[in-house]
């Protein structure tokens, strides 16, 4: 049972490398110490049969040598190129996970606030999603309270102001004040409120995943054209759009 549960336990990342890599030189090795056994032998028995053949001239010596030579340089260029070879796959499956993270990252837009959905065996790649969660969790709970904390602020003033703004109306009723430019500024502070509210409220559908992508100059701009010019005008700005202004999308 404690083998079972040893053997089922993740391992890290460098762990699988060393093993993976061990294993792979390890069986290498026997293969060329097996196959340079067999050459060595093959060659001292032509030796042998050479000199019982008195063949054993200068010419013939060479020969042998440069065979010899050839069939271990050979085989040994092969068996390196293969090792090679399959280190390089085995690296290659052994750091998949981390090639899956990376295209699951990749391929997340801006407002996609969900868990990393990706279960590894290796402990780095693991700690890695778990670390990348817990930060999003907590960057989604972060916006939310700043959400909430919007709304609120922003219905809490709507009451005092707008008490305010019918207290001025009824002083310019019953004294005769002028107190046009309060009010107007009172209609600034509201209009700002409100906007935090809508803004708040937008914020909390975009966390819920209620949302659409809209094109920017067809459904943002065009209706709302006399009123961004008006509020351009007031403050003496100027809108530039780019060309491509037509196919810009954005959420909302």
């Amino acid at each position: 049972m404690n083998l079972m549960r040893f053997l089922r336990r993740p391992i890290s990342l460098r762990q699988r490398l060393i093993l993976t890599i061990g294993a792979i030189l390890l069986v290498f090795e026997l293969i060329s110490v097996f196959w340079l056994w067999h050459e060595s032998t093959e060659q001292i028995q032509l030796f042998e049969q050479a000199l019982r053949d008195n063949r054993n001239n200068d010419r013939h010596i060479m020969r042998e040598i440069r065979e010899a030579v050839a069939s271990l340089i050979v085989p040994g260029v092969f068996m390196v190129s293969l090792t090679l070879f399959i280190c390089y796959q085995a690296v290659r499956r052994i750091t998949r996970p981390l090639a899956e993270l990376q295209k699951e990252l990749e391929a997340r837009t801006a407002d996609n606030l969900t868990p990393i959905a990706i279960h590894s065996a290796t402990l780095e790649i693991d700690a890695v999603v778990s670390a990348l969660n817990d930060l999003v969790s907590r960057l989604t709970s972060t916006l939310d309270n700043e959400r909430l904390f919007t709304a609120d602020v922003a219905h809490e003033l709507r009451t005092p102001l707008a008490g305010v703004r019918l207290h001025l109306e009824l002083l310019a009723k019953t004294h005769h004040i002028d107190v046009a430019p309060l009010v107007a500024r009172l209609d600034q502070m509201m209009e700002s409120v409100s906007q935090l509210l809508q803004l708040a409220r937008a914020g909390q559908s975009f966390s819920s995943g209620n949302y659409q992508h809209v094109k920017l100059l067809e459904d943002v701009i065009l209706p709302s054209y006399d009123e961004l010019s008006t509020m351009l005008d007031q403050r003496q700005q100027t809108l530039l759009l780019p060309e491509s202004a037509a196919d810009i999308t954005v959420s909302g």
